[in-house]
C-alpha cells in the first residue's frame, strides 16, 4: 500500500462511517459549485445578447466568484483547514472572502432591478454597461483590499476591523431584506397594472429571479450568522474542529451551487445558452433542443425584428393596438431606442400637450421648428400621432420628429420629477437641455460624416451649432 506524505492532512481520518459521509458531501458540494457556476460563466460569455444586459453582468460576477469558491472548496473542504481564529492551514481568508464578493454583488443587483423598474428612463440614461462593470470591479477590490489591510495591522486593530465588518454585514443583510420586500411589492402591484406584453414579462422574470435568489441566499446564510452572534455574545469558542466538520459553513458554501442553479432555472435565455453552448458540446442531443419560449420575447423587444413584423403583416393594428401608419411615423429607424419607447406610450394628451407647462414648452420649441422651414404652428396631431406638414422631405421630417421626441422626453422627465421628488422646472430649462442635446448630436456627427455633410444633414438646425 502506497502512503501519501501530505503536508496538510485530510479533514477526516476515515475511522467511522460519518467520516466518509463528511468527506463525500464536501466533495459533492465543491464539485457541483464548480460545474454549475462554471456553466453559467461560459453560457453568459458565449452569448452576446446576454452580455449586453446589466442583470446578466451581475450574474456573471457572482458565478465567477462561485466557480472559484468551488475550486477552493477542494482544499478548504477536504483538508484539515480552519479559517476562523486561530487559523490553521488557512488561505489567509482568500477563499472565504469570495462569498463577500457575492454579498455585495447581489445587493447591487437588487438595487439595479429596483431602479430598472421604478425609474426606467433615469436607469437607461445613467446605468450603462460600463457602470455595472465598474460596480462589479468595486465588489472585488473592496473585499480583498479589506483583508489585505487586515493582515498588515496589529491584532487590536484587526479586531476593530472585524467588528466593523460584522456591523457592515448586518447593515447589508437589513438592506437586502428591505429591498426584497420592496421588489416583491413592485412585482405584485406595479407590474400587475402594466399591459400584458414581453416587456412586462421580462420585468416580472427578472424581479422574481432576484427575489428567489436573495431569499435562498439569506436562508442558507442565517444559521451561521446567528451562531457567530451567539458565540461572540457568550464569549465561547467555535465547536467545530475544521471547516469540513462545520455543517453551518457547509450551508454557506452550498450557496455557490444554489445561486447559479437558480439563475439557470429562472432565465430561459440563460438556460438555452448553458445547454446548447456548454453542455451541448458534451452531449450533442442538448444542442439540438429548442426553446421557443426564449426566442418569442426577442421578436417584440428587438426594434429591428419588430419593424420586420409590422411591415410584413397586414394585421399590425391588432398586434400593436395602434394604426400601422401611426406606428411607422412615430418610430423612424434613426431615432434612439429610448425615444422610440417613449413615443410608443406617449398618448397622454394632458401630459404632452394640454397642461400649462407643456403649452409653454411647445411655445418655445415652435421657434426652433421654424428653423426647419415649417410655416405652420405645432398642433396636437403632430405630437401624438406623428403627422407632419405636407411638402417636407424625409430628412426634415426626421429632424422634426427628433425635436418632438426630445421635447416629449423632457416633459415626461419633468412630470416624474414633480410627482416623485417635488422638483419644479421651467420651460426655459427644458429648452436649454434640448438644445444642448442637439449640439451634442451635431458634434458627434462632425467626425462621423465630415463638416460639410453634417451641416447639410442638420439643415436649418445647424445655426444652433457651437464649437
Amino acid at each position: 500500500m502506497v502512503a501519501l506524505n501530505l503536508t496538510v492532512p485530510l479533514a477526516v481520518d476515515f475511522s467511522s462511517a460519518a467520516d466518509y459521509f463528511i468527506f463525500l458531501i464536501n466533495l459533492l458540494v465543491c464539485t457541483s459549485s464548480f460545474l454549475v457556476a462554471g456553466s453559467v460563466v461560459l453560457g453568459i460569455l458565449n452569448k452576446k445578447s446576454l452580455r449586453a444586459q446589466n442583470r446578466f453582468i451581475f450574474m456573471l460576477n457572482t458565478s465567477i466568484s462561485d466557480t472559484l469558491t468551488g475550486l477552493g472548496g477542494y482544499y478548504t473542504g477536504l483538508f484539515d483547514v480552519y479559517e476562523s481564529y486561530p487559523p490553521r492551514n488557512g488561505t489567509y481568508l482568500i477563499v472565504p472572502s469570495l462569498r463577500g464578493v457575492n454579498i455585495w454583488t447581489i445587493m447591487f443587483a437588487q438595487l439595479d432591478r429596483f431602479l430598472a423598474v421604478a425609474y426606467p428612463y433615469t436607469y437607461n440614461r445613467y446605468v450603462t454597461r460600463n457602470v455595472v462593470i465598474g460596480i462589479c470591479v468595486f465588489c472585488w477590490a473592496y473585499t480583498y483590499l479589506f483583508i489585505t489591510i487586515q493582515y498588515h495591522i496589529t491584532i487590536e486593530q484587526s479586531t476593530r476591523m472585524y467588528a466593523y465588518a460584522t456591523l457592515s454585514f448586518q447593515v447589508i443583510v437589513t438592506a437586502k431584506v428591505a429591498l426584497t420586500i420592496k421588489l416583491y411589492l413592485i412585482a405584485k402591484y406595479q407590474i400587475a397594472r402594466e399591459p400584458p406584453g414581453p416587456e412586462r414579462d421580462s420585468k416580472k422574470e427578472s424581479l422574481r429571479l432576484i427575489i428567489v435568489v436573495v431569499v435562498c441566499f439569506l436562508t442558507l446564510w442565517s444559521p451561521q450568522l446567528y451562531y457567530i452572534i451567539v458565540v461572540h455574545a457568550t464569549g465561547s469558542r467555535y465547536m467545530f474542529r475544521n471547516n469540513a466538520n462545520d455543517p453551518l459553513g457547509l450551508l454557506v458554501r452550498f450557496t455557490a451551487t444554489s445561486t447559479p442553479g437558480l439563475y439557470i432555472w429562472g432565465s430561459p435565455a440563460l438556460k438555452e445558452s448553458v445547454l446548447k453552448t456548454v453542455w451541448g458540446r458534451v452531449c450533442p442531443l442538448l444542442r439540438r433542443r429548442r426553446y421557443e419560449a426564449t426566442r418569442q420575447p426577442e421578436l417584440c423587444t428587438n426594434h429591428r425584428a419588430l419593424y420586420k413584423e409590422v411591415r410584413g403583416h397586414l394585421v399590425a393594428d391588432e398586434r400593436l393596438q395602434v394604426p400601422r401608419q401611426v406606428w411607422e411615423r412615430t418610430q423612424p429607424k434613426e431615432l434612439d431606442n429610448e425615444l422610440k419607447d417613449l413615443n410608443w406610450m406617449a398618448t397622454q394628451e394632458h401630459v404632452f400637450w394640454s397642461c400649462p407647462f407643456a403649452k409653454a414648452a411647445w411655445g418655445r420649441m415652435d421657434n426652433v421648428m421654424q428653423l426647419l422651414g415649417m410655416g405652420a404652428a405645432l398642433i396636437c396631431q403632430y405630437i401624438l400621432r406623428g403627422l407632419a406638414p405636407t411638402g417636407l422631405d424625409k430628412g426634415t421630417q426626421f429632424l422634426m420628429w427628433l425635436l418632438l421626441s426630445l421635447t416629449k422626453k423632457g416633459l415626461w422627465d419633468a412630470r416624474n420629477n414633480l410627482i416623485r421628488h417635488n422638483i419644479k422646472g421651467g420651460a426655459n430649462e427644458l429648452e436649454e437641455r434640448i438644445l444642448a442635446d442637439l449640439r451634442r448630436r451635431m458634434k458627434r456627427d462632425v467626425p462621423k460624416w465630415g463638416f460639410p455633410t453634417a451641416r447639410e444633414r442638420w439643415k436649418g438646425l445647424w445655426t444652433l451649432y457651437r464649437d
